[in-house]
């Protein structure tokens, strides 16, 4: 049955990434059925909860909370940097900033020592919007300014976009 879940979780990933929301939902769930191993079922919620969290469904927060109460701090901590960065985006979408703060400046902290520079950027850039939407611009722009140098140094040419789209944007909130 491990094999099952290895291929399930594969077919589900494909469909996440084609944006087929439903059926990735339905890989995941098959996947997380079909396995026993904690760390791939703390794994699977994080992808079940990031599915439901690309589809605005409440479920994602049941999924986000059980896997960063699953995952293993010593062998998971990417993982469990990105259920937070999720969180974060969660009550971001919700437009529950302060909370949303709180996750995606904890996400931060867990993803800076990890040399993740691909997923950094968009705690910067989560974080930055959810601090520019509850009106802290000052806050917002040293975080689109730290987006920024790190999407330039890393050659993330869309990041450098979305950087520079925010400052313009909140120049006009000013």
């Amino acid at each position: 049955t491990e094999q099952l879940a290895i291929i399930d979780q594969a077919i589900a990933q494909v469909h996440r990434a084609r944006s087929q929301f439903p059926q990735a939902i339905e890989g995941y769930a098959r996947a997380l059925q079909a396995t026993s191993d904690p760390a791939r079922r703390a794994v699977l919620k994080a992808e079940l909860g990031d599915a439901y969290l690309a589809i605005a469904d409440e479920r994602a927060l049941t999924y986000l909370h059980e896997a960063l109460d699953e995952l293993s701090p010593t062998t998971q901590a990417n993982d469990i940097a990105r259920v937070t960065l999720r969180l974060g985006r969660y009550y971001h979408l919700r437009a529950q900033y302060t909370q949303a703060v709180a996750y995606l400046d904890r996400a931060r902290e867990l993803l800076m020592p990890l040399d993740d520079a691909v997923t950094l950027r968009f705690a910067y850039h989560y974080l930055a919007a959810a601090l520019m939407f509850s009106a802290r611009f000052e806050q917002s722009i040293y975080w689109l300014r730290r987006l920024i140098a790190l999407a330039e140094a890393n050659q993330l040419l869309p990041a450098v976009a979305v950087g520079y789209w925010y400052l313009a944007y909140t120049a006009l909130c000013l």
